[in-house]
């Protein structure tokens, strides 16, 4: 397919004025948008965001835009970007981080801007959801679970597999919620489309493909909708000369732009474990890939498990050296082995152990394998695909366990043993090698030569400007743009800041005045209380001090540690008034609970990342090797973008009331202090005692 830097030449009829102007009648008080949508509300902030928008698409640079709750960014940018595809006939990609955002776009707000825009005298205006293979079934796939299962009387799939049978002419996409009933995630992996186990033009299904009609349909729209991770996907694939996974695009919006940098260094992450080759060799065993059924018979899948074991032996030793080296440096610190520890990797390990050459003898044989029995084209690309699976384990161990890549990456090993683990235990399957990027202007600053791109969020400021930001993802230069709020905050919010809180590092201490707090919160609040913290640890202690008291004023008291499921929490504490959540890193954004839902949030500490783990060290690293102060170039400001998603909690439509406490002093007898302040909102600063008149139902 084609890149995103063959751009359309063809421009607008109407002059900038115009089609200005045209946005003013869109969001006017009795606009267009308000003929289509009745309870939308025209804001100021809206408007001139949405004009911003579109001038910097017409001049093809860069922007980045920060618009709180409220603001209404998404028909903001969407209106913006639909005048700007249908003028121009270049096509406009928005990218999120999150799905709940995706489908609120394709199953609310773009309907509206179709209308809106059907209203302005536009012809067809196409837009198009675009995900990643695996959300979609491969027919042919499917045929061979079908054959398998339906074979079989008492398979325990039976009946799920035949339900899925007889719908499948019924699909009209092929997607997992296309069908009215549920289809297990054990069910999907077997039947959802595969990178590489997909046939391409040799499949029987080719012309049927659901994935191939998807993208024909993403080829005639005028705005794509994708996530992150699929926009790196394409970027990755057209980086290494292959056709990328998103048709041509012109310009890109990243909503939610905040989570961009992480998105990349999640996508563009290498680990090795023994878990991991150990599925390997089952997906072999298995025959799992539909062509693997010609080529690999009994008996080569048995020399191929015999070349394995010799391959698991070293990486069992060398994970067996880093399980002693780990286990060594908790003794020393004074903890369980038994503990899980996340270990930077500063420096070349002493692993000795070759993995070379196991992997040579099964790349030779699979050679051999090649030769002899792959004739078809799917074959070649099948087994040369698993021989780059197999060579990227032994690079990947000595790439992360020699700390290779130079300081635009972070190296650091895992170790999760299981919950009844023992001391004796072999530990070697409880390690995981991991490597991300960290700098991400390193792989997209050819991108930005290529395609304007926008970065808008609810948080992407500090201080006023977007320095931060924009130097972590490489952009020198760029358009700025900051929202006014629509809401209240001096009328409708108190805040509240302990001037006496102990160090957070006397942690019994802490926890004592966080319990005696939050008693005294919830006395007055009686429930609809949502308190962030930024460790499990914390949390947990906080939660089993406070138990007791919350039981006595029939408080519910809801706790998110590991594992638990985060919705459900959620959906708990909506149910339920009378109770409190105690939420950690996911709960500071992404969580909408307007009105009584919540009346007031609760910041235990200031949200600095914990400056031991890999990620915030091999940062703050590159920082200061490129002359910057780690703290203030880094820790700092997204300490602070994450105290604004966390406060940002609160106040969610015009008529929300509430109460912000901070229960860290640090806020004010620290110098760093007054840079949170500025950049909370203007809420009213007050004492404990009144948040009863913030959280009453008056």
């Amino acid at each position: 397919m084609e890149g995103p830097m063959e751009v359309k030449e063809k421009q607008s009829n109407l002059p900038m004025e115009d089609l200005l102007r045209r946005l003013e009648d869109i969001f006017a008080s009795h606009g267009i948008l308000s003929e289509v949508f009745p309870d939308y509300r025209p804001r100021a902030e809206q408007m001139e965001l949405s004009k911003e928008i579109l001038l910097s698409l017409f001049e093809e640079e860069h922007l980045f835009a920060e618009a709180g709750t409220g603001t209404g960014k998404s028909f903001a940018y969407l209106m913006a970007a639909a005048l700007y595809a249908l003028e121009t006939g270049k096509v406009v990609l928005i990218s999120t981080n999150t799905l709940p955002l995706q489908n609120q776009l394709m199953e609310k707000d773009l309907p509206v801007v179709e209308e809106v825009m059907r209203r302005c005298g536009y012809g067809e205006f196409r837009y198009e959801l675009a995900k990643g293979r695996g959300n979609y079934i491969c027919r042919r796939r499917l045929e061979l679970l079908i054959a398998t299962v339906l074979s079989e009387a008492n398979h325990p799939w039976r009946e799920t597999v035949k339900e899925i049978s007889l719908y499948i002419e019924e699909a009209k996409r092929g997607v997992r919620e296309e069908f009215p009933f549920y289809i297990p995630w054990e069910i999907w992996n077997e039947i959802g489309g595969d990178y590489e186990d997909c046939f391409h033009q040799y499949s029987p299904f080719y012309e049927k493909c659901f994935i191939q009609n998807a993208r024909k349909s993403w080829s005639k729209a005028n705005l794509l909708v994708a996530n992150h991770a699929l926009v790196f996907a394409d970027l990755s694939m057209k980086g290494g000369g292959e056709g990328g996974v998103l048709p041509r695009y012109d310009c890109v919006i990243f909503d939610e732009g905040h989570r961009v940098e992480e998105s990349f260094s999640r996508f563009f992450e290498r680990s090795v474990s023994l878990p991991q080759l150990d599925h390997l060799m089952g997906i072999i065993r298995q025959r799992r890939q539909g062509w693997m059924r010609n080529v690999f018979d009994a008996e080569v899948i048995q020399e191929i498990g015999e070349l394995f074991q010799p391959l698991r032996e070293r990486l069992e030793e060398g994970f067996t050296q880093l399980a002693e080296y780990l286990a060594d440096r908790q003794r020393s610190e004074g903890l369980s082995p038994l503990t899980p520890v996340m270990e930077m990797i500063e420096s070349p390990l002493p692993v000795r152990v070759d993995v070379e050459k196991p992997i040579e003898r099964i790349i030779d044989y699979l050679k051999g394998i090649e030769a002899e029995r792959c004739g078809e084209e799917v074959e070649k690309r099948g087994i040369a695909l698993l021989m780059g699976r197999i060579q990227e384990i032994g690079e990947n161990f000595r790439f992360i366990t020699q700390g290779k890549g130079g300081d635009g990456w972070a190296h650091w090993l895992e170790k999760n043993p299981p919950s009844q683990a023992g001391l004796l235990d072999p530990q070697a399957e409880w390690i995981r090698a991991i490597a991300q990027p960290i700098d991400a202007k390193q792989v997209m600053q050819e991108f930005y030569e290529k395609v304007p791109v926008t970065f808008i969020s609810a948080t992407m400021a500090t201080g006023g400007d977007f320095e931060y930001m924009a130097k972590r993802l490489g952009i020198p230069s760029y358009r700025r743009f900051i929202a006014g709020s629509p809401f209240d905050y001096r009328k409708n919010a108190l805040l509240v800041i302990s001037e006496l809180a102990p160090d957070p590092r006397r942690e019994e201490e802490y926890i004592s005045f966080l319990v005696q707090g939050i008693l005294r919160i919830l006395q007055m609040t009686r429930g609809r209380t949502l308190v962030l913290f930024t460790s499990f640890s914390l949390l947990e202690k906080t939660g089993n001090a406070l138990l007791p008291y919350t039981h006595e004023l029939g408080i519910q008291l809801l706790l998110h540690l590991p594992g638990e499921d985060r919705s459900r929490l959620i959906e708990e504490f909506r149910a339920n008034p009378q109770s409190v959540l105690f939420g950690c890193d996911s709960f500071w954004e992404g969580i909408d609970l307007p009105g009584d839902e919540l009346r007031c949030v609760v910041i235990t500490k200031l949200p600095f990342a914990n400056p031991q783990e890999p990620l915030a060290k091999a940062k703050m690293r590159l920082i200061e090797k490129e002359g910057g102060d780690g703290f203030r170039d880094w820790m700092l400001p997204s300490a602070i973008l994450k105290m604004k998603q966390g406060v940002g909690r609160l106040i969610r439509t015009t008529e929300d009331r509430g109460a912000i406490v901070i229960m860290d002093s640090r806020i004010l007898t620290k110098q760093y202090g007054r840079r949170f302040l500025m950049n909370l909102p203007p809420a009213r600063r007050g004492k404990l005692k009144e948040i009863t008149h913030y959280v009453s139902d008056v």
